[in-house]
């Protein structure tokens, strides 16, 4: 090192000026040891850190190990919104369990089953009994009528089912006549000795069936409440031996369940009204298991070793925040200062698991242990109270419940395009809503817009009406006004119109209503009834359909249906129709209004 000192007189001035100026000597032209900073003296860095404080702080020790008490719990009944209770099926994805429901009758569905079976009958050298089966389970062509629209408004539809009409099998007729417990041989003359053959081609037929399509039995209940446009259902699982914990979902409309579309009903024993269900002795346990702790780490945050460089895709220092943004500011604090403060203990829990963390013991590196329980036990209605990943409890009373819960339920899947679809938006002006039916399915399976669908339907009935003569003198009549009891709206807009609720002074309900077909020189006036299944609840039993108002809101809402497959852990793939809401685009206007007076010249 050198050192140089200078003084300096500036105009007559006596100015002493001096310094030391340092600068390195390298006697090689290796870089690679001046890079180590290698440190002589550890005890010169220990004794920095005691001027510095660094041994006041409580959190100064590291953990170098942790031993964590985990007490578990698996679900084991299973019960729909108005269905008995059944055992939990650990092999089912619960979205499947939950949103799956009938296929329905299809040109295509039973073309497919006709297709297996005809197959099934080949390969156990049965095929003399393709006609018989095709004369037993024929298509019918139905009569060309006025109200025959489901088939005759439509080109596509019609023009299948004439290609079909006693030309081959109704495989759906077949596989339901199997399903009801009947003989697969039952509707046709059958030779001495190929009735068990049958049989057997049957059962693989029906197997086969149910592998493709993932339905509900007959007398299954279904999950989906159509006066709240949602998906509800309950679990349960053991707790405490003779103990049950009910996890209740209600508001499931979203396609994808998580743990956030549970709750915990603390108001209920559990479910009880299967005395069959059985319970594993190994569903509920108690695990101790011994860790060592390993650094949290994530993109972005701030690197604890000499000389590493962060990563630049994720720049905490470039976050744009206003002072308002609490939360964007809250997140940069955590990544930029609390980084190196967390540590992971991993514990494995297989789906349909219910864990609550009893204790975590922690031994740092200056031999230390630290007792450690679960964060958030304050009161359920704290509203000071935080924490991530729990549920809540319906009665919102009491200590709040810490347990983790595993749903069993898919990760990825894939979703047809909609075969149904509605939009129920709010008509403020006629004050009602509207269920605008967007998408609705053929006979065929197929999907097509309910504009053109509702076109066709009314081109199809103009045809059987005789149009009015005109009388053959002119009108001499010098009205300059004419007057018109109402508008119309396409066939395919639904009205919900407002009712009280029994009982009640304010609280209203959405009941579906029905606008009249008029067609001038048409003397009949039939009520428009909805095409899809999602409008159609209740209408082939007689019954009113109502919507609570509040799951109508000013901006709508749109309800899919549509096809829904994935794999599950275990290779099955499961195929099957599930409904999905999301909110709507607005509000709209029909254009219906009643007793106008317009000029004759418009």
């Amino acid at each position: 090192m050198r050192t140089d000192i200078r003084n300096l007189v500036f105009k007559g001035y006596p100015t002493i000026l001096s310094w030391n100026r340092l600068e390195g000597r390298p006697r090689k032209t290796s870089f690679s040891r001046s890079l180590k900073a290698e440190v002589r003296d550890p005890l010169w860095m220990l004794s920095r850190q005691w001027q510095l404080g660094e041994f006041k702080g409580n959190d100064a020790g590291s953990p170098v190990f942790s031993k964590v008490k985990m007490h578990t719990t698996k679900l084991t009944r299973y019960k729909s919104r108005k269905g008995q209770v059944v055992p939990f099926e650990k092999n089912v994805p619960l979205e499947a369990k939950v949103e799956k429901e009938q296929i329905g009758d299809t040109y295509q569905l039973s073309i497919e089953i006709a297709r297996y079976w005809f197959k099934l009958l080949k390969k156990s050298g049965l095929t003399g009994y393709r006609d018989p089966y095709i004369q037993a389970y024929p298509f019918v062509m139905p009569s060309y009528e006025k109200y025959q629209h489901d088939v005759y408004a439509h080109k596509q539809v019609w023009q299948s089912l004439q290609a079909l009409s006693n030309r081959y099998m109704d495989g759906y007729a077949f596989i339901r006549h199997l399903l009801a417990g009947n003989n697969a041989g039952a509707s046709i003359s059958v030779a001495s000795g190929d009735e068990p053959l049958l049989d057997e081609a049957a059962q693989k037929l029906i197997k086969w069936y149910k592998q493709q399509y993932y339905q509900p039995q007959e007398q299954e209940s279904q999950t989906w409440e159509p006066s709240q446009l949602e998906y509800q259902f309950a679990c349960s699982a053991p707790q405490n031996g003779s103990q049950q914990v009910v996890l209740k979902a209600e508001q499931y409309y979203s396609g994808h369940l998580d743990w956030y579309s549970f709750m915990i009903d603390d108001t209920s024993d559990g479910l009880h009204e299967d005395s069959s269900v059985n319970i594993d002795d190994d569903v509920e346990q108690t695990v101790v298991l011994s860790h060592l702790p390993s650094p949290l780490e994530f993109g972005g945050m701030p690197a604890t070793r000499w000389w590493e460089m962060e990563d630049a895709r994720t720049d905490f220092g470039a976050v744009d925040a206003n002072t308002t943004d609490i939360a964007k500011l809250l997140l940069v604090e955590f990544g930029l200062i609390y980084a190196n403060d967390w540590f992971v203990v991993p514990f494995d829990l297989p789906e349909g698991t219910l864990a609550s963390v009893e204790g975590l013991r922690i031994t740092d590196s200056f031999g230390r242990n630290f007792w450690i329980e679960a964060a958030g036990k304050g009161a359920e209605n704290d509203w000071e109270r935080w924490n991530m990943y729990n549920l809540d409890k319906v009665s919102e009373t009491g200590r709040a419940d810490t347990r983790l819960f595993i749903p069993p339920a898919i990760g990825k899947l894939m979703e047809s395009p909609p075969l149904e679809k509605i939009n129920l938006i709010r008509d403020e002006m006629a004050n009602m809503v509207w269920g605008i039916e967007n998408r609705l399915r053929l006979a065929t399976g197929d999907s097509v817009a309910g504009v053109e669908a509702a076109r066709e339907t009314r081109e199809h009935i103009r045809k059987f009406i005789t149009p009015p003569t005109s009388p053959d003198e002119e009108d001499e009549s010098e009205a300059a006004i004419q007057y018109k009891i109402q508008t119309t709206v396409p066939e395919n807009w639904i009205p919900f119109i407002p009712v009280k609720v029994n009982g009640s002074n304010r609280e209203i309900q959405l009941r579906r209503a029905a606008m009249l077909r008029t067609l001038e020189g048409d003397s009949d006036t039939p009520k428009i009834e909805p095409r899809t299944k999602l409008l159609r609840e209740g209408l082939n039993e007689g019954e009113r359909y109502h919507i609570y108002e509040e799951e109508v809101p000013r901006a709508g809402a749109i309800v899919r249906r549509s096809f829904q497959r994935a794999r599950w852990h275990n290779g099955r793939v499961y195929t099957w129709i599930g409904r999905k809401k999301t909110t709507g685009k607005g509000e709209g206007a029909s254009g219906l209004s009643f007793d106008i007076i317009k000029p004759i010249k418009e």
